[in-house]
């Protein structure tokens, strides 16, 4: 009986254990598939740092690899991921790898991916200042592999959240407004021209190219690639429920937004474009919850 006791302990102790080590990181980000069936995030489970897969319909996650920042590819089932500085693609069934870029000489971060699966954007940061990496431009890189090549030069000290349109041929980008009292959301074709700005941050354009969803204080908005006429969305209630890296879903039905307070992880939320059907994707429930009771 003590034998059985003491091993009824053991256990208890080192589920305890992984229990604390399962865990979001502090800011996950997500990636919705193309059928939105699936969606790949970051954080820490049984220890393991990395990048998971949500299986919407079967509500359950499965480790994909290291990593962080996922991107869905396109018609070829990778995700690219954020590892070790540099890019790496991984297959959805883990058949195998590709490394994309090193992280040598630079730090490769927030890679978005065109509607084609023919291109990847990503931030790059050039300089070191402890504790961040800043001189941040976009680059670009054929998904197939190649040399990136650098499409704006603006060396943004910190914060640029580069996305890629659907139609590969343009990109929005974050920096400081031209008079530099405000953060502003910049459109701009791939030899890095201006095409308009306005205030925001966090971007992503609709995959017909004509809409923008972006955040300012006031909470997530949509509007026109002028800023003109912006429609809330989602109201930002300061320090208690704040909106964070919206997604459009490939089809333009349906956007994706974590919610939640600065010191939470929040919960992944979905809305139509015009505001309505705001239901929870991913609930905050699913992300602390220990590995057993749905990974598979």
């Amino acid at each position: 009986m003590k034998v059985l006791i003491a091993l009824g302990a053991l256990v208890f102790v080192l589920n305890f254990l992984i229990w604390l080590t399962d865990r979001p990181v502090t800011m996950p980000m997500f990636s919705v598939s193309p059928d939105e069936k699936y969606i790949a995030f970051d954080a820490v489970r049984r220890g393991k740092s990395g990048v998971y897969v949500w299986d919407v319909e079967r509500q359950t996650t499965r480790y994909l690899g290291l990593g962080s920042a996922p991107a869905w590819v396109p018609q070829r089932d990778e995700v690219i991921v954020v590892r070790d500085a540099g890019l790496t693609a991984i297959k959805l069934d883990g058949s195998g790898e590709r490394q994309l870029t090193d992280g040598q000489s630079a730090h490769d971060y927030l890679p978005s991916v065109d509607a084609a699966g023919e291109w990847v954007l990503f931030r790059r940061s050039t300089r070191y200042h402890a504790p961040i990496w800043t001189a941040q431009d976009a680059w670009r890189m054929p998904v197939a592999g190649g040399m990136p090549e650098q499409v704006t030069h603006e060396s943004v000290a910190y914060g640029m959240s580069p996305r890629i349109f659907p139609d590969g041929e343009r990109l929005a980008y974050v920096n400081s407004s031209p008079d530099k009292t405000t953060i502003h959301v910049y459109v701009a074709d791939m030899s890095g021209k201006t095409l308009s700005s306005f205030h925001g941050r966090d971007p992503c354009p609709s995959p017909s190219g004509d809409l923008m969803t972006y955040l300012t204080s006031e909470g997530l908005l949509v509007s026109d690639l002028q800023g003109t006429d912006p429609r809330l969305l989602i109201a930002e209630i300061q320090y208690q429920y704040v909106p964070w890296n919206p997604i459009f879903s490939a089809d333009g039905q349906h956007i994706y937004v974590r919610t939640g307070s600065p010191a939470e992880i929040g919960v992944l939320q979905r809305l139509r474009p015009d505001g309505t059907e705001l239901t929870e994707v991913i609930s905050a429930e699913v992300l602390r919850r220990p590995w057993w009771f749905h990974e598979r």
